[in-house]
């Protein structure tokens, strides 16, 4: 089951988008290997 994800840039993201500011985000930070 997917969770609502949150509204981010005033907007909604869609699931791709989503995706690839986890991946963003996760990099910035060295998680790369985490799991969400």
């Amino acid at each position: 089951p997917v969770k609502q994800l949150p509204v981010m840039g005033g907007r909604p993201l869609n699931r791709v988008q989503a995706l690839a500011k986890i991946a963003e985000i996760k990099a910035k930070f060295g998680l790369k290997g985490a799991s969400v």
